[in-house]
């Protein structure tokens, strides 16, 4: 992978730095917590991404049943740890598929319980409430990188291993598609959360969100900051099928 940029901030090491950042997370709850705490603005962007309006959305993508497909069919298998699917998997087609399908989304009193449990830095409620919101999208890759941290903790090395290889996946498929620097070399999201979960994990803090339109692409690009250094920059993430496919669930039916 080519280094990771940011439109004002050089990101060195790609694939190495998020597998360091997420074995940082395994170390324990006490180490989690803190750094997966994201703004207001990514609150609920797990379970209900705020759109603008749309003017009319266009078809469906032809595949886009075949993308639904092989989510239903891997999902289920990560949740279980299936340590083969788990190797075999195409996480950046997993996350495309999620967008299509018509798996539910993680409750709001869900992401709640995590950031309450992770706020009282209580490791059994932390775990607990990870697990229940994997149970529904194990796309997550904050909920993989807590129940690492948890599991690791209470000393169950083979569990913490199979969620820290989830969320390196998951974390990697959002970084090998761009660099971040601008619109040409945008990482491609699937959900608001990963815009945020992947900023996280690379070690930028977040400060504000704008809806960009360019081209016949949309994008988001937010404004982020590296708190070792104080320097600021933006970091670009094209939303084209995911403003699409909100748009198309906002229409009348």
């Amino acid at each position: 992978m080519a280094p990771m940029m940011v439109a004002g901030i050089s990101r060195v090491s790609g694939r190495a730095r998020l597998a360091a950042s997420v074995a940082l997370f395994t170390l324990g709850c006490g180490s989690a917590v803190p750094a997966t705490k994201a703004p207001a603005t990514a609150a609920h962007a797990s379970s209900s991404p705020k759109v603008p309006a749309h003017a009319g959305a266009a078809p469906r993508p032809a595949d886009a049943g075949a993308a639904a497909a092989y989510y239903d069919e891997r999902a289920p298998l990560l949740v279980k740890g299936d340590t083969a699917a788990i190797a075999a998997t195409d996480y950046a087609r997993l996350r495309r598929g999620r967008l299509y399908s018509n798996a539910e989304r993680i409750p709001r009193e869900l992401d709640a319980a995590l950031e309450a449990a992770m706020s009282k830095d209580d490791p059994n409620a932390v775990l607990d409430a990870a697990t229940k919101i994997l149970g529904y999208d194990p796309t997550d890759a904050r909920a993989h990188i807590v129940s690492a941290a948890g599991f690791h903790q209470g000393g169950a090395a083979g569990q913490s291993d199979v969620h820290t290889t989830l969320a390196r996946a998951l974390l990697d498929s959002v970084g090998k598609s761009g660099n971040g620097a601008g619109f040409d070399t945008a990482w491609t999201v699937y959900a608001v959360k990963e815009e945020y979960q992947f900023l996280l994990a690379i070690g930028l803090e977040v400060h504000g969100q704008r809806l960009v339109p360019h081209g016949e692409r949309h994008y988001d690009v937010l404004a982020v900051e590296d708190p070792k250094t104080g320097r600021g920059g933006e970091a670009y993430f094209d939303v084209t099928e995911l403003y699409a496919e909100e748009g198309r669930m906002l229409e009348p039916r």
